[in-house]
């Protein structure tokens, strides 16, 4: 059964649900090649931690993604993920996260609300799979064979 966890992040209300199985496991190469040795730029690793935490990883994340694969990268993370925020008028509008169009709307003018909602989704779907601890000793190997290949050349 698809779990759904909720969260309020800046005065938005956040939904995830996870992805099924099968998507989530076809979202595991792309976010090894991408968010794993991005994540290997931080000294720890904190599953629970907020955005901020994880600025390190930013520069490697921004320099392994072209335009096209961000956008696809982040539909399919927001998939399954509803987000409820104050509109401009004073009333909470809905936006579902399974398409651009949607993505666009709910966070026009803020990316680092998107970028929280991204980091929630991820850990909605892959926490239970991937604790801290095997996932920094991943992180520690991948660096160690970075580290060697580049010793190497």
């Amino acid at each position: 059964m698809l779990e759904t966890k909720s969260t309020e992040i800046r005065g938005a209300q956040v939904m995830s649900t996870q992805l099924p199985a099968l998507k989530a496991y076809a979202l595991m190469p792309k976010l090894g090649k991408v968010i794993a040795p991005a994540l290997s730029k931080l000294d720890s690793i904190d599953l629970t931690a907020d955005l901020s935490s994880l600025a390190p990883a930013f520069q490697e994340l921004f320099m392994r993604l072209d335009e096209g694969d961000a956008e696809d990268l982040a539909t399919r993370i927001l998939a399954s993920t509803i987000v409820i925020k104050t509109g401009p008028d004073g009333s909470p509008r809905k936006y579902e996260l399974s398409s651009p169009q949607g993505i666009n709307n709910a966070f026009a003018g803020d990316l680092r609300l998107m970028f929280e909602c991204i980091w929630f989704a991820l850990r909605t779907n892959y926490e239970s799979f991937i604790d801290a601890d095997s996932l920094q000793g991943a992180i520690a190997q991948a660096q160690a064979a970075a580290t060697k290949a580049s010793e190497s050349k």
